[in-house]
């Protein structure tokens, strides 16, 4: 023992939080996806196969669950580091 006091939690790690939230993150992105692919489809005209909701599924759902995975954790872990860095004002401002 140093004698020291012990340091006060900082709070959970940030990157549990980016792995948990990947995956609601490819859901949500897929969603996304399937409505894109869904309004492309009525406005072409397509007609989707029998338990399909949409034309083209696959191209659409595969890049909007990418771009969920990335851009969700990353914009929570983001806003986490903005809010502890407290007022966002440097030294200067």
């Amino acid at each position: 023992m140093t004698g020291r006091p012990d340091a006060p939690a900082a709070g959970p790690n940030r990157f549990a939080i980016g792995c948990l939230l990947a995956v609601p993150g490819v859901f949500g992105g897929g969603m996304l996806g399937a409505m894109v692919a869904k309004i492309v489809g009525s406005y072409t005209g397509c007609a989707p196969p029998e338990g399909i909701p949409a034309c083209d599924l696959g191209t659409y759902v595969t890049p909007g669950s990418l771009i969920g995975i990335v851009l969700l954790p990353s914009l929570v872990l983001w806003r986490l580091r903005r809010a502890a860095g407290g007022s966002g004002n440097s030294a200067r401002s």
